[in-house]
């Protein structure tokens, strides 16, 4: 009876591997696929920045990519996700939904297709759910860090890419890797330092039947490396040329004056200023996660399993290092920013102790548990984005039918609530923004009177101005407009006869 010999191809995965597919897999696979791209088409609305942009490209199309160029000049492809959401959408806000679900799909399948080679199916499954939700990142639902979304599903190409040199070297993921990191670089730069490990990661695996000998594991770390290097190689070549041609680029201002400081303080600096608001400022996160990673170190060698349990809770205390890559302080104490890294820092983790382990060690029922964990995880943070969206919905649309029956080109709205001018509550020139996307030509500046407490824990985080009080009368043009509560939700109607905004 003839056999067939097993494919030889660094894309494919291990034969015996692949025997161990379930017959339900499929459709939990599908299922899983499915409902995240329905969560994100249901919750991911824009919020804060969508609203300029979305403005902008109402009314300079595409060619504002062009005119901007100079701010994200580093950064070329920063915009790209923000374009497709004005294209997908047609111009209309469900667009940022439509391209969260892709962004969603996209980065399960690339997961998926990175691990093939060293997991067997149901732990692939588990693990490309992870990389989807990227536990511990409260910015998955938002459609303003769909750039960052974007660079983690070039990392997971890169990361595919340097585990099939473990297997061949090859011309191909060579290639496709240092272009995956110079396209990663031209995006969003968060994980820069994330990618330094997946030398060390492909160092880790062992051929199947063989001994982990140290110079075979030296040379596949090697040719990892190699096309790390490449990457940065090709994305330095373009800073290079960027500096020669232009001036007044934002990133090689930040650098210079980082260097004209004293670059050991403000190292050091940053390393408490991101353990404080990560770990110190979410401290369930940390338990969340040292619990994900020694759950999948256990196994049925108890000592083994111990050691891996103990590296890895090591590990996760190290993960805010990850994060160093936003020199600003501001940046570092915002948890949407700094988190990042961290959770896709995390899912490297989480593959490296799965990879060490047995084939096969986490059975059927734990990954079943953990994939329905995710899941109910996103759902939660997938519902607080919503409810975010509707609560900008509500006050944006009384807002925009005041501006429509008053004819007022500028309105002053006193915000009686304390809850108005947030990060997520119309913060700035936000609401103006999201009236002109709603067809509303109305200028309109919130104010929050003497004696209201100003209730804006997000703008806390950074910190960053808020509304400003309401000092100075408002001008005879403008039509000035109260926000109250009023049955547990906030209403806005005109101020009374001879109120003068103070």
């Amino acid at each position: 009876m003839s056999q067939v010999a097993p494919s030889t191809r660094p894309a494919s995965p291990s034969p015996a591997l692949e025997q161990e597919r379930p017959r339900w897999l499929p459709f939990a696979e599908a299922f899983t696929i499915l409902l995240l791209m329905a969560m994100g088409l249901w919750a991911v609305r824009p919020l804060l920045e969508e609203w300029g942009l979305f403005a902008i490209y109402a009314s300079s199309g595409l060619s504002y990519l062009l005119g901007t160029f100079s701010v994200v000049a580093l950064r070329p492809l920063h915009l790209t996700p923000s374009a497709l959401q004005w294209i997908l959408g047609g111009g209309q806000v469900w667009g940022v939904g439509v391209v969260a679900a892709l962004l969603l799909a996209t980065r399960y399948a690339v997961a998926r297709w990175a691990v093939a080679p060293v997991l067997p199916p149901v732990q692939r499954w588990a693990f490309a759910t992870a990389c989807t939700v990227l536990v511990g990142w409260p910015a998955l639902w938002l459609g303003r860090f769909h750039p960052a979304q974007f660079s983690a599903t070039l990392f997971f190409v890169l990361l595919g890419c340097g585990l099939r040199l473990c297997i061949r070297n090859t011309v191909l993921p060579h290639v496709m890797g240092a272009l995956s990191l110079c396209a990663l670089l031209m995006t969003y730069q968060a994980v820069a330092l994330l990618v330094c490990t997946i030398p060390f990661l492909a160092g880790l695996w062992v051929p199947p039947g063989k001994a982990g000998d140290m110079p075979a594991r030296l040379r596949r770390g090697a040719r990892s490396a190699i096309m790390v290097a490449t990457g940065f190689a090709l994305y330095a070549l373009y800073v290079a040329v960027i500096y020669a041609t232009m001036d007044g680029v934002y990133e090689l201002a930040l650098a210079a004056g980082v260097v004209r400081s004293n670059p050991v303080a403000l190292l050091l600096g940053n390393i408490a200023t991101v353990y404080g608001a990560t770990f110190g400022r979410s401290p369930e996160i940390l338990g969340l996660l040292m619990a994900l990673l020694c759950a999948a170190a256990s196994g049925p060698e108890p000592r083994r399993g111990r050691l891996h349990a103990l590296l890895g809770s090591l590990a996760v205390l190290l993960l805010p290092l990850l994060s160093l890559t936003y020199i600003l302080p501001a940046h570092l104490q915002d948890p949407e920013r700094a988190m990042f890294p961290i959770a896709c820092g995390a899912t490297v983790l989480l593959l490296a102790l799965l990879m060490v382990g047995r084939p096969g060690r986490i059975a059927s029922p734990p990954c079943i548990l953990l994939v329905a964990a995710l899941l109910a995880s996103g759902a939660a943070s997938a519902h607080q984005a919503r409810a975010r969206w509707n609560f900008q919905k509500d006050i944006g649309a009384q807002v925009a039918n005041l501006a429509r029956t008053s004819g007022a080109g500028r309105i002053l709205l006193r915000d009686e609530t304390g809850l108005l001018g947030d990060v997520y509550t119309y913060l700035g020139n936000t609401l103006s923004e999201a009236l002109l996307v709603l067809g509303v030509r109305s200028w309109v500046n919130l104010c929050t009177p003497d004696g209201v407490d100003r209730i804006h824990p997000d703008a806390l985080r950074y910190p960053i101005a808020t509304t400003p009080r309401c000092a100075a009368p408002a001008a005879q043009d403008t039509l000035v407009a109260v926000a109250r509560m009023q049955g547990g939700k906030v209403v806005i109607e005109r101020a009374p006869p001879g109120t003068a905004g103070q």
